[in-house]
C-alpha cells in the first residue's frame, strides 16, 4: 500500500466483468521533458464502462499522490534512531536516491561519511560501486590496511569520496545467488569485489552492483545484515520483503542522487507548468478518459 489499492480496484473490475484488462503506467519521475504524466489504460468491449473504470482508477492514483511519498528523514536523524534502538533488530536506512535499480550509480558514501564524522559506534553495512577501490583492495590483500578513496566518483556534485584508512576483510570473485523470494536462486555477477572495514563501517565495494534489495548482496560477501545496527539498502521497495523478515525500523533517507525521492532537489529545465508536486493548482481535475481503437 498505498499503490496496492489501485491494483486491487483494477482486479475487482476485471473479476466483475466490467473490463478485460488494465495497466497502470506510473511515469518515471526523473524525466526532465516537456510532456509528462502518469496514465491508466483499460481494455473492454463496453466502451463507456471501460472509460468509467479508467477514470476511477486514475482518480484513485491521483488521490494517493501524497501517500506514495514516504516520510523522508535526514541521515543524522536516522543515525540517531539507530543509536537509540532498543529492540536490537537492525535499522534499515533506505537510500533510494542511489538505487542502481532506479537508474542511479550506487556509489554514494553519504551515510558512511556521516557515521565516521560523528564517530558513531554503530556497526553498519553497505555496498558501494567503486571498481578502483576494489582493484586496490586486491593489491593490498586480506588482513592489510591502506589509505582508500571510496565512492562519490561518478555523478557530479555528490559528497565524497570517503578518504580513510581501511582494513581489507575479504576478497571475492563477485558471483552470488539471490535469496529472494523475488528471483530466488537467480545468479548475479558484480565483478571484482572486496569488503573493507573503516572502523565499525563495513563497505562492500564492487565493479557493478546488482539486485540491490536482496540481502545476499551483502550476506554472501561476509556482511551479515542481522548483525548490523544499521544497514544501508540502496533500493526503493524491493528490499521490503526479504529484509522485513528480520529487520526493525525502516527509515527513508532524504539524500542526493539520481534517484532522489525529493524531486525538488533537481534543477529542472523542461517540465511543463501545473505539474505535481511543484505547482499543481488546487482545483486540478483528472483528465477524462479518451477512447483509442
Amino acid at each position: 500500500e498505498p499503490f496496492k489499492s489501485i491494483i486491487t480496484m483494477g482486479d475487482e473490475m476485471v473479476a466483475a466483468g466490467k473490463i478485460q484488462d488494465y495497466s497502470v503506467f506510473a511515469v518515471q519521475p526523473w524525466l526532465d521533458i516537456a510532456e509528462i504524466a502518469s496514465r491508466i489504460i483499460t481494455i473492454g468491449e463496453d466502451v463507456e464502462m471501460a472509460k468509467i473504470c479508467a477514470s476511477q482508477l486514475a482518480q484513485r492514483l491521483f488521490e494517493i499522490r501524497d501517500e506514495v511519498q514516504p516520510p523522508m528523514l535526514s541521515v543524522d536523524e536516522i543515525i540517531d534512531i539507530a543509536e537509540k534502538n532498543t529492540p536490537g533488530k537492525p535499522v534499515l536506512l533506505a537510500e533510494s536516491a542511489d538505487s542502481p535499480n532506479g537508474g542511479a550509480v550506487g556509489d554514494s558514501v553519504v551515510v558512511a561519511l556521516r557515521l565516521l564524522e560523528r564517530g558513531s559506534k554503530l556497526r553498519a553495512g553497505m555496498f558501494v560501486k567503486d571498481p578502483e577501490a576494489a582493484a586496490k583492495a586486491f593489491e593490498v590483500g586480506v588482513g592489510n590496511t591502506a589509505e582508500f578513496e571510496v565512492g562519490g566518483k561518478f555523478p557530479p556534485g555528490m559528497p565524497g569520496p570517503l578518504k580513510a584508512e581501511g582494513l581489507v576483510r575479504s576478497l571475492h570473485d563477485g558471483h552470488f545467488w539471490q535469496e529472494g523470494p523475488a528471483g530466488k536462486g537467480f545468479h548475479n555477477f558484480v565483478g571484482k569485489t572486496a569488503v573493507i572495514s573503516f572502523g565499525n563501517v563495513d563497505i562492500m565495494v564492487c565493479e557493478e552492483p546488482a539486485s540491490s534489495g536482496d540481502p545476499q548482496l551483502l550476506r554472501h560477501f561476509g556482511i551479515e545484515p542481522k548483525l548490523c545496527d544499521l544497514v544501508v539498502v540502496k533500493a526503493n521497495t524491493s528490499f521490503k520483503v526479504p529484509y522485513g523478515v528480520f529487520a526493525g525500523e525502516i527509515c527513508y533517507a532524504d539524500t542526493p542522487g539520481a534517484g532522489a525521492s525529493n524531486l525538488k532537489l533537481f534543477n529542472w529545465k523542461n517540465l511543463p507548468k501545473n505539474l505535481y508536486p511543484f505547482d499543481l493548482p488546487e482545483d486540478y481535475q483528472v483528465e477524462p478518459a479518451k477512447l483509442w481503437r
